[in-house]
Protein backbone atom coordinates (compact mmCIF):
# COMPACT_ATOMS: atom_id res chain seq x y z
CA UNK A 1 0.00 0.00 0.00
CA UNK A 2 1.48 3.39 -1.37
CA UNK A 3 2.26 5.69 1.38
CA UNK A 4 0.10 9.12 2.14
CA UNK A 5 2.29 12.23 1.48
CA UNK A 6 1.50 14.49 4.54
CA UNK A 7 1.93 18.56 4.05
CA UNK A 8 1.37 21.43 5.72
CA UNK A 9 -1.46 23.52 5.01
CA UNK A 10 0.49 26.32 3.47
CA UNK A 11 2.70 24.29 1.53
CA UNK A 12 -0.46 22.19 -0.01
CA UNK A 13 -1.95 25.70 -0.59
CA UNK A 14 1.16 26.53 -2.35
CA UNK A 15 1.08 23.49 -4.65
CA UNK A 16 -2.43 24.45 -5.41
CA UNK A 17 -1.27 28.16 -6.34
CA UNK A 18 1.78 26.90 -8.53
CA UNK A 19 -1.37 24.32 -10.33
CA UNK A 20 -3.42 27.17 -11.05
CA UNK A 21 -1.42 29.70 -11.96
CA UNK A 22 0.02 27.43 -14.59
CA UNK A 23 -3.52 26.68 -16.00
CA UNK A 24 -5.54 29.32 -15.53
CA UNK A 25 -3.41 32.25 -15.53
CA UNK A 26 -4.12 34.99 -17.94
CA UNK A 27 -7.11 32.64 -19.43
CA UNK A 28 -10.95 34.17 -18.79
CA UNK A 29 -14.11 32.89 -18.85
CA UNK A 30 -17.76 34.60 -19.62
CA UNK A 31 -20.00 32.85 -16.73
CA UNK A 32 -23.64 33.19 -16.28
CA UNK A 33 -24.98 32.77 -12.63
CA UNK A 34 -27.16 34.52 -10.30
CA UNK A 35 -25.67 36.74 -7.24
CA UNK A 36 -25.76 36.11 -4.05
CA UNK A 37 -24.59 36.97 -0.29
CA UNK A 38 -23.57 40.28 -2.02
CA UNK A 39 -21.69 43.28 0.17
CA UNK A 40 -20.08 46.17 -1.24
CA UNK A 41 -17.34 48.32 -0.15
CA UNK A 42 -17.48 51.92 -1.42
CA UNK A 43 -15.02 52.97 0.59
CA UNK A 44 -12.63 50.35 -0.65
CA UNK A 45 -14.24 50.18 -4.31
CA UNK A 46 -14.71 46.38 -3.80
CA UNK A 47 -17.06 43.97 -3.96
CA UNK A 48 -17.50 40.61 -2.61
CA UNK A 49 -20.03 38.07 -3.21
CA UNK A 50 -21.94 34.56 -4.30
CA UNK A 51 -22.36 33.53 -8.19
CA UNK A 52 -24.74 30.72 -7.51
CA UNK A 53 -27.22 28.92 -10.19
CA UNK A 54 -30.09 26.85 -9.51
CA UNK A 55 -32.47 24.02 -11.05
CA UNK A 56 -35.25 25.82 -12.91
CA UNK A 57 -38.16 26.72 -11.41
CA UNK A 58 -36.41 25.23 -7.92
CA UNK A 59 -34.57 26.54 -5.46
CA UNK A 60 -32.07 23.56 -5.36
CA UNK A 61 -28.69 24.69 -5.82
CA UNK A 62 -26.44 23.29 -8.53
CA UNK A 63 -23.43 25.22 -8.41
CA UNK A 64 -21.97 27.99 -5.84
CA UNK A 65 -18.72 29.80 -6.25
CA UNK A 66 -16.96 32.83 -4.04
CA UNK A 67 -16.25 35.99 -6.64
CA UNK A 68 -15.09 39.19 -5.84
CA UNK A 69 -14.72 42.58 -8.21
CA UNK A 70 -11.87 44.20 -7.27
CA UNK A 71 -11.20 48.02 -8.46
CA UNK A 72 -11.51 47.32 -12.27
CA UNK A 73 -14.27 45.64 -11.34
CA UNK A 74 -15.98 47.83 -9.05
CA UNK A 75 -15.92 50.58 -12.44
CA UNK A 76 -17.44 47.98 -14.55
CA UNK A 77 -20.51 47.18 -12.25
CA UNK A 78 -20.64 51.09 -11.90
CA UNK A 79 -21.07 51.48 -15.42
CA UNK A 80 -23.69 48.45 -15.58
CA UNK A 81 -25.79 49.92 -12.80
CA UNK A 82 -25.77 53.61 -14.80
CA UNK A 83 -27.30 51.58 -17.97
CA UNK A 84 -29.64 49.13 -16.66
CA UNK A 85 -31.11 51.67 -13.72
CA UNK A 86 -30.45 48.08 -11.52
CA UNK A 87 -28.23 48.12 -9.14
CA UNK A 88 -26.16 45.24 -8.42
CA UNK A 89 -27.43 43.26 -5.70
CA UNK A 90 -28.79 39.63 -4.74
CA UNK A 91 -31.23 37.81 -7.01
CA UNK A 92 -29.94 39.41 -10.37
CA UNK A 93 -28.84 36.99 -13.50
CA UNK A 94 -25.85 38.59 -15.30
CA UNK A 95 -23.30 37.60 -17.58
CA UNK A 96 -19.07 37.74 -16.12
CA UNK A 97 -15.86 38.17 -17.26
CA UNK A 98 -13.96 36.55 -14.90
CA UNK A 99 -10.44 35.29 -13.67
CA UNK A 100 -10.08 32.15 -11.89
CA UNK A 101 -7.58 32.21 -9.02
CA UNK A 102 -6.56 30.71 -6.06
CA UNK A 103 -4.68 31.94 -3.15
CA UNK A 104 -4.17 30.28 0.22
CA UNK A 105 -5.27 32.61 2.23
CA UNK A 106 -8.60 33.31 0.02
CA UNK A 107 -8.89 30.08 -1.74
CA UNK A 108 -10.49 29.53 -5.22
CA UNK A 109 -11.72 32.53 -6.26
CA UNK A 110 -13.50 34.57 -9.14
CA UNK A 111 -12.26 37.93 -9.97
CA UNK A 112 -14.61 39.96 -12.00
CA UNK A 113 -13.28 41.93 -14.68
CA UNK A 114 -16.29 42.75 -16.83
CA UNK A 115 -20.48 42.46 -16.63
CA UNK A 116 -22.39 42.59 -19.79
CA UNK A 117 -25.31 44.89 -19.25
CA UNK A 118 -27.38 43.94 -22.81
CA UNK A 119 -27.04 39.94 -21.22
CA UNK A 120 -29.62 41.15 -18.69
CA UNK A 121 -31.76 43.28 -20.19
CA UNK A 122 -32.41 40.69 -23.23
CA UNK A 123 -33.16 37.79 -21.14
CA UNK A 124 -36.32 40.17 -19.68
CA UNK A 125 -37.16 40.85 -23.15
CA UNK A 126 -36.61 37.47 -24.31
CA UNK A 127 -38.83 36.22 -20.85
CA UNK A 128 -41.49 38.65 -21.88
CA UNK A 129 -41.99 38.03 -25.12
CA UNK A 130 -42.04 34.31 -24.09
CA UNK A 131 -44.98 35.60 -21.46
CA UNK A 132 -46.96 37.32 -23.91
CA UNK A 133 -47.34 33.92 -26.55
CA UNK A 134 -48.47 32.27 -23.87
CA UNK A 135 -50.85 34.64 -22.43
CA UNK A 136 -52.22 34.75 -26.10
CA UNK A 137 -51.98 30.74 -26.47
CA UNK A 138 -54.03 29.44 -23.37
CA UNK A 139 -56.44 32.67 -22.79
CA UNK A 140 -58.00 33.74 -25.94
CA UNK A 141 -61.46 34.69 -24.26
CA UNK A 142 -59.35 37.48 -22.09
CA UNK A 143 -56.26 38.18 -24.43
CA UNK A 144 -55.95 38.94 -27.51
CA UNK A 145 -53.42 40.83 -30.44
CA UNK A 146 -55.42 42.99 -32.92
CA UNK A 147 -53.99 45.72 -35.62
CA UNK A 148 -50.26 45.55 -33.61
CA UNK A 149 -52.18 45.86 -29.74
CA UNK A 150 -53.02 43.94 -27.33
CA UNK A 151 -56.36 43.76 -26.56
CA UNK A 152 -57.63 42.46 -23.19
CA UNK A 153 -61.35 41.78 -21.46
CA UNK A 154 -60.33 44.74 -18.31
CA UNK A 155 -60.17 47.22 -21.38
CA UNK A 156 -63.55 46.33 -21.98
CA UNK A 157 -64.96 47.19 -18.95
CA UNK A 158 -66.73 50.51 -18.44
CA UNK A 159 -65.40 53.70 -16.36
CA UNK A 160 -68.15 54.40 -13.13
CA UNK A 161 -69.14 57.77 -14.14
CA UNK A 162 -67.58 59.23 -10.50
CA UNK A 163 -64.55 57.38 -8.74
CA UNK A 164 -65.33 56.88 -4.99
CA UNK A 165 -64.41 53.59 -3.72
CA UNK A 166 -60.46 52.81 -4.70
CA UNK A 167 -58.41 49.61 -3.65
CA UNK A 168 -54.41 50.59 -4.08
CA UNK A 169 -52.22 47.64 -4.63
CA UNK A 170 -48.64 48.17 -3.61
CA UNK A 171 -45.85 48.22 -1.03
CA UNK A 172 -46.11 51.13 1.75
CA UNK A 173 -42.54 51.59 1.15
CA UNK A 174 -42.79 52.28 -2.76
CA UNK A 175 -41.43 55.45 -4.47
CA UNK A 176 -44.76 57.32 -5.03
CA UNK A 177 -46.74 55.68 -3.07
CA UNK A 178 -47.19 58.69 -0.32
CA UNK A 179 -47.34 61.22 -3.40
CA UNK A 180 -50.15 59.75 -4.90
CA UNK A 181 -52.41 59.44 -1.25
CA UNK A 182 -51.23 63.41 -1.04
CA UNK A 183 -52.36 64.14 -4.29
CA UNK A 184 -55.99 62.52 -4.36
CA UNK A 185 -56.87 63.79 -0.89
CA UNK A 186 -55.40 66.80 -1.23
CA UNK A 187 -57.07 67.84 -4.89
CA UNK A 188 -57.98 71.31 -5.19
CA UNK A 189 -61.83 70.35 -6.00
CA UNK A 190 -62.48 68.91 -2.36
CA UNK A 191 -63.32 65.50 -3.68
CA UNK A 192 -63.29 62.99 -0.75
CA UNK A 193 -62.55 59.02 -1.20
CA UNK A 194 -62.52 55.65 0.12
CA UNK A 195 -59.08 54.00 0.01
CA UNK A 196 -58.32 50.24 0.76
CA UNK A 197 -55.00 49.35 0.81
CA UNK A 198 -53.70 46.11 -0.14
CA UNK A 199 -49.75 45.67 0.43
CA UNK A 200 -47.75 44.15 -1.47
CA UNK A 201 -43.73 43.83 -2.52
CA UNK A 202 -43.19 45.53 -5.85
CA UNK A 203 -39.88 43.96 -6.44
CA UNK A 204 -37.95 40.91 -5.34
CA UNK A 205 -38.23 37.12 -5.74
CA UNK A 206 -41.83 37.04 -3.77
CA UNK A 207 -43.44 40.08 -5.61
CA UNK A 208 -45.06 38.69 -8.09
CA UNK A 209 -47.23 35.79 -6.29
CA UNK A 210 -48.14 38.63 -3.49
CA UNK A 211 -49.64 40.87 -6.29
CA UNK A 212 -51.32 37.76 -8.07
CA UNK A 213 -52.65 36.62 -5.08
CA UNK A 214 -53.97 40.20 -3.70
CA UNK A 215 -55.75 40.86 -7.76
CA UNK A 216 -57.12 37.64 -7.31
CA UNK A 217 -58.63 38.76 -3.80
CA UNK A 218 -59.97 42.07 -5.14
CA UNK A 219 -61.90 40.28 -7.88
CA UNK A 220 -63.77 38.38 -5.39
CA UNK A 221 -65.20 41.60 -4.00
CA UNK A 222 -65.65 43.28 -7.35
CA UNK A 223 -68.87 45.00 -6.06
CA UNK A 224 -66.72 46.75 -3.55
CA UNK A 225 -64.56 49.15 -5.86
CA UNK A 226 -65.20 51.14 -8.42
CA UNK A 227 -61.05 51.34 -9.64
CA UNK A 228 -58.09 48.93 -8.55
CA UNK A 229 -54.80 50.98 -8.94
CA UNK A 230 -51.67 49.01 -8.78
CA UNK A 231 -48.78 51.24 -8.16
CA UNK A 232 -44.75 51.06 -7.88
CA UNK A 233 -42.83 54.08 -8.60
CA UNK A 234 -39.60 54.77 -9.55
CA UNK A 235 -37.13 51.55 -9.15
CA UNK A 236 -34.20 49.73 -10.80
CA UNK A 237 -35.35 49.20 -14.56
CA UNK A 238 -34.50 45.20 -14.31
CA UNK A 239 -36.77 45.44 -11.37
CA UNK A 240 -39.78 45.61 -14.05
CA UNK A 241 -39.51 41.55 -14.50
CA UNK A 242 -42.52 41.42 -12.05
CA UNK A 243 -44.49 43.09 -13.71
CA UNK A 244 -44.06 40.93 -16.89
CA UNK A 245 -44.87 38.01 -14.89
CA UNK A 246 -47.03 35.07 -16.63
CA UNK A 247 -49.79 34.60 -13.41
CA UNK A 248 -50.03 38.32 -12.67
CA UNK A 249 -50.85 40.05 -15.81
CA UNK A 250 -53.34 36.91 -16.45
CA UNK A 251 -55.35 38.48 -13.51
CA UNK A 252 -54.74 41.72 -14.83
CA UNK A 253 -56.35 40.96 -18.44
CA UNK A 254 -59.56 39.16 -16.88
CA UNK A 255 -59.95 41.21 -13.63
CA UNK A 256 -63.83 42.18 -13.56
CA UNK A 257 -62.75 46.04 -12.22
CA UNK A 258 -61.17 48.79 -14.18
CA UNK A 259 -57.42 48.20 -13.16
CA UNK A 260 -55.04 51.35 -13.59
CA UNK A 261 -51.39 51.49 -13.12
CA UNK A 262 -48.92 53.67 -11.95
CA UNK A 263 -45.56 51.71 -12.46
CA UNK A 264 -42.68 54.71 -12.35
CA UNK A 265 -41.00 54.79 -15.64
CA UNK A 266 -40.71 56.32 -18.72
CA UNK A 267 -39.52 54.27 -21.24
CA UNK A 268 -39.73 50.85 -21.34
CA UNK A 269 -43.74 49.16 -21.19
CA UNK A 270 -44.39 46.13 -18.93
CA UNK A 271 -47.08 43.72 -20.01
CA UNK A 272 -48.92 44.80 -17.05
CA UNK A 273 -48.84 48.23 -18.92
CA UNK A 274 -50.13 46.83 -22.20
CA UNK A 275 -52.92 44.63 -20.49
CA UNK A 276 -54.24 47.04 -17.68
CA UNK A 277 -58.12 49.40 -18.63
CA UNK A 278 -55.22 52.58 -18.54
CA UNK A 279 -51.47 52.95 -17.63
CA UNK A 280 -49.93 55.94 -16.69
CA UNK A 281 -46.39 56.73 -16.09
CA UNK A 282 -46.39 57.70 -12.35
CA UNK A 283 -48.66 57.25 -9.62
CA UNK A 284 -48.90 60.58 -9.24
CA UNK A 285 -50.22 60.58 -12.63
CA UNK A 286 -52.74 57.97 -11.52
CA UNK A 287 -53.57 60.30 -8.77
CA UNK A 288 -54.55 63.51 -10.78
CA UNK A 289 -56.46 61.12 -13.69
CA UNK A 290 -58.74 60.14 -11.05
CA UNK A 291 -59.67 63.62 -9.84
CA UNK A 292 -59.63 64.54 -13.28
CA UNK A 293 -62.11 62.01 -14.21
CA UNK A 294 -64.40 63.08 -10.98
CA UNK A 295 -64.09 66.92 -12.59
CA UNK A 296 -65.21 65.75 -16.06
CA UNK A 297 -68.31 64.29 -14.14
CA UNK A 298 -68.99 67.01 -12.24
CA UNK A 299 -68.86 69.53 -15.26
CA UNK A 300 -71.29 67.39 -16.80
CA UNK A 301 -73.49 67.00 -13.98
CA UNK A 302 -72.92 71.14 -13.70
CA UNK A 303 -74.22 71.15 -17.45
CA UNK A 304 -76.71 69.60 -16.97
CA UNK A 305 -78.42 71.90 -13.93
CA UNK A 306 -77.74 74.78 -16.05
CA UNK A 307 -79.43 73.27 -18.84
CA UNK A 308 -82.39 71.98 -16.17
CA UNK A 309 -82.64 75.97 -14.95
CA UNK A 310 -82.59 77.46 -18.44
CA UNK A 311 -84.86 74.98 -19.97
CA UNK A 312 -87.09 76.05 -16.47
CA UNK A 313 -86.32 79.84 -17.13
CA UNK A 314 -87.57 78.92 -20.62
CA UNK A 315 -90.74 77.49 -19.80
CA UNK A 316 -91.65 80.24 -16.84
CA UNK A 317 -91.21 83.21 -19.68
CA UNK A 318 -93.07 81.44 -22.06
CA UNK A 319 -95.99 81.02 -19.17
CA UNK A 320 -95.06 84.88 -18.58
CA UNK A 321 -95.55 85.80 -22.03
CA UNK A 322 -98.90 83.76 -22.37
CA UNK A 323 -100.57 85.53 -19.32
CA UNK A 324 -99.81 89.08 -20.50
CA UNK A 325 -101.03 87.62 -23.98
CA UNK A 326 -104.26 86.93 -22.41
CA UNK A 327 -104.00 90.13 -20.33
CA UNK A 328 -104.08 91.79 -23.52
CA UNK A 329 -106.81 90.01 -25.32
CA UNK A 330 -108.99 90.36 -22.23
CA UNK A 331 -108.12 94.05 -22.15
CA UNK A 332 -109.19 94.75 -25.71
CA UNK A 333 -112.08 92.18 -25.72
CA UNK A 334 -113.68 93.33 -22.74
CA UNK A 335 -115.16 97.16 -23.86
CA UNK A 336 -116.05 95.13 -27.30
CA UNK A 337 -118.45 92.99 -25.47
CA UNK A 338 -120.01 95.85 -23.14
CA UNK A 339 -120.39 97.84 -25.98
CA UNK A 340 -122.31 94.84 -27.86
CA UNK A 341 -124.21 94.16 -25.08
CA UNK A 342 -125.07 97.78 -24.61
CA UNK A 343 -125.98 97.73 -28.58
CA UNK A 344 -128.14 94.74 -27.82
CA UNK A 345 -130.08 96.16 -24.99
CA UNK A 346 -130.91 99.00 -27.17
CA UNK A 347 -131.63 97.67 -29.74
CA UNK A 348 -134.17 95.76 -27.85
CA UNK A 349 -135.62 98.84 -25.98
CA UNK A 350 -136.42 100.15 -29.34
CA UNK A 351 -137.94 96.62 -30.41
CA UNK A 352 -140.47 96.91 -27.61
CA UNK A 353 -141.44 100.49 -27.68
CA UNK A 354 -141.74 100.14 -31.38
CA UNK A 355 -143.77 96.89 -30.81
CA UNK A 356 -146.06 99.19 -27.99
CA UNK A 357 -146.84 102.17 -30.27
CA UNK A 358 -148.31 100.32 -32.87
CA UNK A 359 -150.77 97.91 -30.69
CA UNK A 360 -151.92 101.03 -29.50
CA UNK A 361 -152.55 102.81 -32.49
CA UNK A 362 -154.04 99.47 -34.01
CA UNK A 363 -156.55 99.19 -31.26
CA UNK A 364 -157.70 103.24 -31.23
CA UNK A 365 -158.16 102.92 -34.95
CA UNK A 366 -160.53 99.97 -33.64
CA UNK A 367 -162.35 102.30 -30.77
CA UNK A 368 -162.76 104.62 -32.81
CA UNK A 369 -164.91 102.50 -35.08
CA UNK A 370 -167.08 101.03 -32.59
CA UNK A 371 -167.19 104.27 -30.95
CA UNK A 372 -170.60 104.53 -31.67
CA UNK A 373 -172.19 101.94 -31.21
CA UNK A 374 -170.01 100.26 -28.88
CA UNK A 375 -169.20 103.20 -26.37
CA UNK A 376 -169.74 101.58 -23.38
CA UNK A 377 -167.67 98.19 -24.51
CA UNK A 378 -165.29 100.29 -25.71
CA UNK A 379 -164.44 102.59 -22.57
CA UNK A 380 -164.69 98.79 -20.90
CA UNK A 381 -162.32 98.18 -23.25
CA UNK A 382 -160.11 100.71 -23.31
CA UNK A 383 -159.30 100.60 -19.72
CA UNK A 384 -158.75 97.04 -19.27
CA UNK A 385 -156.46 97.53 -22.55
CA UNK A 386 -154.55 100.04 -21.13
CA UNK A 387 -154.20 98.17 -17.98
CA UNK A 388 -152.76 95.55 -20.13
CA UNK A 389 -150.63 97.51 -21.71
CA UNK A 390 -148.85 99.16 -18.64
CA UNK A 391 -148.32 95.25 -17.64
CA UNK A 392 -146.32 94.57 -20.90
CA UNK A 393 -144.10 97.98 -20.61
CA UNK A 394 -143.62 96.83 -16.73
CA UNK A 395 -142.28 93.67 -17.89
CA UNK A 396 -140.29 94.43 -20.56
CA UNK A 397 -138.90 97.03 -17.97
CA UNK A 398 -137.89 94.00 -15.87
CA UNK A 399 -136.46 91.95 -18.33
CA UNK A 400 -134.63 94.39 -19.80
CA UNK A 401 -133.12 94.94 -16.75
CA UNK A 402 -132.03 91.39 -16.20
CA UNK A 403 -130.59 91.07 -19.06
CA UNK A 404 -128.46 93.95 -18.54
CA UNK A 405 -127.47 93.15 -15.15
CA UNK A 406 -126.52 89.31 -15.69
CA UNK A 407 -123.78 90.78 -18.38
CA UNK A 408 -122.33 92.76 -16.04
CA UNK A 409 -122.01 90.10 -13.83
CA UNK A 410 -120.23 88.02 -16.38
CA UNK A 411 -118.27 90.40 -17.53
CA UNK A 412 -117.29 90.88 -13.79
CA UNK A 413 -116.44 87.05 -13.50
CA UNK A 414 -114.58 86.98 -16.64
CA UNK A 415 -112.47 90.25 -15.35
CA UNK A 416 -112.09 88.34 -11.63
CA UNK A 417 -111.06 84.60 -13.12
CA UNK A 418 -108.72 85.38 -15.24
CA UNK A 419 -106.12 86.89 -13.84
CA UNK A 420 -106.47 84.02 -10.94
CA UNK A 421 -105.73 81.38 -13.27
CA UNK A 422 -103.19 83.00 -15.06
CA UNK A 423 -101.27 83.44 -11.37
CA UNK A 424 -102.04 80.02 -10.78
CA UNK A 425 -100.30 78.83 -14.02
CA UNK A 426 -97.03 80.78 -12.94
CA UNK A 427 -97.60 79.54 -9.13
CA UNK A 428 -97.43 75.85 -10.89
CA UNK A 429 -94.45 76.31 -12.85
CA UNK A 430 -92.23 78.19 -10.12
CA UNK A 431 -93.18 74.94 -8.14
CA UNK A 432 -91.83 72.18 -10.32
CA UNK A 433 -88.72 74.61 -10.73
CA UNK A 434 -88.23 74.35 -6.91
CA UNK A 435 -89.35 70.82 -6.34
CA UNK A 436 -86.55 70.11 -9.30
CA UNK A 437 -83.89 72.35 -7.25
CA UNK A 438 -84.59 70.47 -4.07
CA UNK A 439 -84.14 66.88 -5.59
CA UNK A 440 -80.50 68.27 -6.92
CA UNK A 441 -79.62 69.56 -3.46
CA UNK A 442 -81.19 66.51 -1.53
CA UNK A 443 -79.04 64.11 -3.59
CA UNK A 444 -75.56 66.23 -2.64
CA UNK A 445 -73.67 63.55 -0.49
CA UNK A 446 -72.39 66.59 1.59
CA UNK A 447 -75.60 67.82 2.54
CA UNK A 448 -76.80 64.67 3.49
CA UNK A 449 -73.48 64.71 5.99
CA UNK A 450 -73.75 68.46 7.13
CA UNK A 451 -77.77 67.51 8.25
CA UNK A 452 -76.40 65.70 10.80
CA UNK A 453 -75.89 62.21 9.48
CA UNK A 454 -72.81 60.36 9.81
CA UNK A 455 -70.99 57.16 8.22
CA UNK A 456 -69.55 54.21 10.36
CA UNK A 457 -66.57 52.31 8.80
CA UNK A 458 -65.39 49.09 10.02
CA UNK A 459 -61.40 48.69 8.88
CA UNK A 460 -62.16 51.42 5.74
CA UNK A 461 -65.70 49.52 5.03
CA UNK A 462 -68.77 51.00 5.77
CA UNK A 463 -70.89 49.30 8.24
CA UNK A 464 -74.93 49.05 7.41
CA UNK A 465 -75.81 47.38 10.22
CA UNK A 466 -74.16 48.63 13.78
CA UNK A 467 -75.10 45.93 16.01
CA UNK A 468 -72.85 43.75 13.89
CA UNK A 469 -69.69 44.92 15.03
CA UNK A 470 -67.81 43.38 17.91
CA UNK A 471 -66.97 45.09 21.30
CA UNK A 472 -63.59 46.61 22.01
CA UNK A 473 -63.28 47.19 18.01
CA UNK A 474 -61.68 50.54 17.06
CA UNK A 475 -64.01 52.50 14.15
CA UNK A 476 -64.23 55.36 12.13
CA UNK A 477 -66.96 58.00 12.19
CA UNK A 478 -67.09 59.95 9.66
CA UNK A 479 -68.97 63.03 9.49
CA UNK A 480 -69.41 66.54 7.35
CA UNK A 481 -66.72 68.37 9.47
CA UNK A 482 -64.03 65.55 10.32
CA UNK A 483 -62.95 61.68 10.93
CA UNK A 484 -62.93 60.59 14.67
CA UNK A 485 -61.87 57.00 15.78
CA UNK A 486 -63.92 55.31 18.84
CA UNK A 487 -64.00 51.77 20.74
CA UNK A 488 -67.10 50.06 20.26
CA UNK A 489 -67.91 49.14 24.15
CA UNK A 490 -71.53 48.04 24.29
CA UNK A 491 -73.00 46.37 21.00
CA UNK A 492 -76.91 45.59 22.57
CA UNK A 493 -79.93 45.85 19.99
CA UNK A 494 -82.37 48.28 20.79
CA UNK A 495 -85.66 46.10 22.45
CA UNK A 496 -88.96 47.31 20.48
Amino acid sequence: MAEIPTFRLSEFTKILEDFFAKKFYGRKANIIAEISSHKRYPSKRWHFFDVVEKAKNEDRLLAKMNAVAWKEGYSRIESFERETGQTFTDGIEVLLTCELSFTGSYGLKLTVLDIDASFTLGQLEQRKREVLRKLLDRHPKTVSYRDGTYVTANQGLLMPRVIKRVAVVSSPGAAGYEDFIHTLESNVFGYTFRLDKYYAPVQGRDAANMLTRRLAELGERQDDYDLIVMLRGGGAQTDLFVFDDYALNREIARMPVPLWTGIGHQRDITIADLFSHTSHKTPTRVAEAIVQHNRTAEDALLDLRERVLFSGRENLEASRSLLRQASLRLTARAPRLLNRRKEGLTELGNRVKSAGTVRVVNRRNELREQRQTLKWLAEQRIRTERRELHSIAAELGDLAQARLKAAKRELAEQKRILPNRALHILKWQKGLLGHASSILKMADPENILKRGFALIKLEGRVVADPSSIPQNQEIEIVTHARELRANVTTNKKREA
